[in-house]
């Protein structure tokens, strides 16, 4: 093991004891109403963020994100709405 993957697993780990939850970024070609849901690690349904800055807006971009689920209708089928209250590249 070299010393990026040393840090890059401490990293990892400082993350998601801050709260943060590992997620990528897809363009979604099957519905126009959320151009680009999320797939985080440990869910087993997609996010649909409504408030995604357009810096994040790239196909298979890996990010650390915090959210909040929003009570309000589904923009698109395969994804729920959420609100992004951070987010950092990984």
């Amino acid at each position: 093991m070299n010393d990026s993957e040393t840090s890059s697993e401490s990293d990892s780990v400082q993350m998601t004891e801050d709260g943060y939850s590992k997620a990528t970024i897809m363009a979604n070609r099957s519905s126009e109403g959320c151009p680009y849901i999320m797939e985080v690690e440990g869910l087993s349904y997609k996010i649909d963020p409504i408030n995604l800055d357009a810096s994040y807006k790239k196909d298979a971009m890996k990010v650390w994100i915090k959210f909040t689920g929003l009570r309000m209708a589904n923009r698109c089928e395969d994804a729920n709405p959420v609100r992004i209250d951070e987010i950092q590249t990984r």
